[in-house]
């Protein structure tokens, strides 16, 4: 077994030591944030085909919510509507950049599995909006965004991808403000590598 000495203390190090905890996520990270990116995506696909089929006579009222069609071929809070072919674009570059950098492992952070629920989410709820722009009228690249779900207190109607979406960044903001600086962060990697703490004046010695 390998020992390493510390100003004159013997330390014991064992396999398991030399892991750390946030290196085993970032071998699932690509998969719980894709996983949830997908079912975001499918589950916001799903919900606006069942609200082009029922609300097809008109809206419906439960409570303070209510449900209505409206097609938004422009951006954010419909801005910039007569401008489709840009925010197809717009969108579909930062989700393929935001996939390849998962992929890729760029954009992995080492914070718990909340943050990749989190980016998942955001990922997702763009494609959800990405492919009504791809899809829907008015033709490829052109296409309106559907939204169906209106509040009292909010004036905008909205679907579960912008929910994702804004859920998602909120969440991701706190993680980036509440995570490790980036020189602890360096430490705890070097102790991952060692399996030893980082002293001054070590020496290793293999007793086997």
């Amino acid at each position: 077994m390998a020992r390493a000495v510390f100003d004159g203390v013997v330390h014991a190090a064992s396999p398991t030591t030399s892991r750390c905890s946030w290196k085993g996520k970032a071998n699932y990270w690509p998969v719980v944030v894709l996983s949830v990116a997908g079912i975001i995506a499918a589950v916001d696909q799903f919900t606006k085909a069942g609200a082009l089929l029922i609300l097809s006579d008109g809206p419906q009222t439960f409570g303070p919510f209510r449900f209505v069609i409206v097609r938004n071929p422009g951006g954010p809070f419909g801005i910039a509507t007569g401008a489709s072919l840009f925010w197809t674009l717009i969108t579909l570059s930062i989700v393929l950049a935001a996939i390849a950098g998962v992929i890729g492992g760029s954009l992995y952070l080492p914070a718990p599995s909340g943050a990749a629920i989190a980016l998942g989410a955001v990922i997702g709820g763009g494609i959800g909006n990405l492919v009504d722009r791809l899809v829907r009228e008015s033709g490829v690249g052109r296409g309106a965004v559907i939204d169906w779900i209106e509040i009292d207190f909010y004036s905008r109607v909205f679907n579960l991808a912008d929910v994702a979406l804004r859920a998602g960044g909120l969440v991701l903001v706190v993680v980036l403000l509440t995570q490790p600086t980036r020189g602890s962060t360096a430490a705890g990697s070097a102790t991952c590598q060692s399996g030893f703490p980082s002293r001054r004046r070590s020496t290793i010695r293999d007793d086997s």
